[in-house]
């Protein structure tokens, strides 16, 4: 068969799968990124062969896919959120993405630079690659929509959305370790810029362009005759907009592109209250944004997730990797978890189990790896990162895909 046909019947039977594959699948303890995982591994060098692809060979355009997977995600995760948005319920979150991921970069660093004798630089880039958790693949435990009041599932998804940005000054101070990137002189550069600046401006770029974007079509959609239908166009500007403008400024896109989606929706639900208290009709509606984005994203985390089964190589299961990996997920996330909510939160010994098991690793922890090593690192070196990298991606799929619907079906009935 033609490869041009194999192809065609590849994408519409792998579309026309995912439109009916959540409805089977919902009820049974499998997740759908699992079957995309496998569907990848079919198409990939140990099967069909129509996907073959080589991580390191093709790291700049798979850094770019990972990195636009994770940006929508981000935006629509910020879209859902905004209801809930008060400094008490954003505490667990930001407690996780800080003191959690500090960590959880420190305790990996630990064990790979004592069991593994990596050295401190590479052993702290590895743990900034695998210590934030992903808004992509983790959805399953995330908000469902906008009016979802559920403290673990915000605080989840507060904290996926938080530090796939204070992940970053991780992996610039393990780049900056292994002689990659400018730490400046006693680390200055690195706690003022790495650190303080990127983070703040971020935050506020995403946050102003949002607010301003939200009032701009606010007003001209309720002051003309004719209605403007383009909330797709409005939901991609802005998501760009504030993504190259956040990194115009040398800030933290990841953060600029939630916020963005934060402010947005937040800013609309006043506005629109207000409007509609006039009398006026609202034709703005942030719903077909959130829509759009949402079937957005599904496209993205089929396509990533499918070349991430293309990726699959026996050589990257090792005594290390799995080692690894094993340790990340059963020790040093509960550990970073439990340490950043135990104390001072109204969570319950059930929450706090629940938050403490599902830090899921996925699409930011691939990001992450390929652009540490567009960035330099050596091809022994990223060979030794990907194995654990991968490794830790696929058995934290796995064990939480398994485990999400059974231990989330208890919870409710709990909670």
């Amino acid at each position: 068969m033609p490869l041009d046909i194999s192809w065609f019947l590849f994408l519409g039977l792998l579309l026309l799968s995912a439109a009916v594959l959540r409805t089977y699948l919902k009820p049974l303890p499998v997740t759908s990124s699992l079957t995309y995982f496998i569907v990848g591994m079919a198409v990939g060098p140990y099967g069909l062969k129509l996907i073959t692809i080589d991580a390191l060979e093709h790291v700049k355009w798979l850094e770019v896919v990972t990195e636009v997977a994770v940006v929508v995600s981000l935006f629509t995760a910020g879209l859902k959120v905004h209801i809930r948005s008060t400094a008490h319920l954003w505490s667990s979150p930001t407690r996780l993405a800080t003191i959690g991921v500090a960590i959880s970069v420190f305790l990996f660093a630990l064990f790979t630079h004592y069991v593994f004798a990596l050295s401190w630089g590479l052993a702290i880039l590895l743990g900034a690659i695998l210590s934030p958790t992903d808004p992509v693949l983790a959805s399953d435990v995330q908000v469902e929509e906008v009016h979802d009041n559920d403290k673990v599932r915000f605080t989840l998804t507060g904290e996926a959305c938080l530090n796939d940005g204070t992940a970053f000054p991780f992996v610039m101070l393990g780049l900056g370790l292994l002689g990659l990137h400018d730490l400046g002189e006693g680390g200055l550069n690195w706690i003022f810029v790495d650190v303080i600046w990127s983070s703040v401006v971020g935050l506020g770029v995403g946050y102003g362009l949002g607010y301003l974007v939200g009032k701009l079509v606010l007003y001209i959609r309720n002051s003309k005759v004719e209605e403007i239908q383009a909330d797709e166009f409005l939901a991609l500007g802005l998501i760009a907009t504030s993504y190259g403008v956040a990194l115009a400024f040398h800030s933290y896109g990841f953060l600029a592109v939630f916020a963005a989606g934060f402010a947005l929706r937040s800013f609309d639900k006043k506005k629109e209250a207000a409007v509609k208290e006039e009398g006026k009709e609202v034709s703005y509606d942030p719903d077909a944004v959130l829509s759009f984005n949402e079937q957005l994203e599904r496209i993205l985390e089929i396509v990533v997730v499918v070349l991430f089964g293309s990726l699959f190589q026996l050589s990257y299961f090792n005594w290390a990797s799995v080692g690894g990996a094993l340790v990340l997920i059963f020790i040093i996330r509960p550990i970073s978890a439990y340490f950043s909510i135990g104390i001072g939160t109204d969570f319950n010994r059930l929450q706090k189990t629940y938050i403490a098991w599902f830090g899921v690793r996925g699409v930011g922890s691939l990001y992450y790896f390929f652009y540490a090593t567009s960035h330099g690192l050596d091809l022994t070196t990223a060979q030794l990162v990907l194995g654990i990298t991968y490794v830790s991606i696929l058995l934290s799929m796995i064990l939480h895909g398994f485990s999400v619907t059974p231990l989330m079906s208890f919870y409710r009935k709990r909670v």
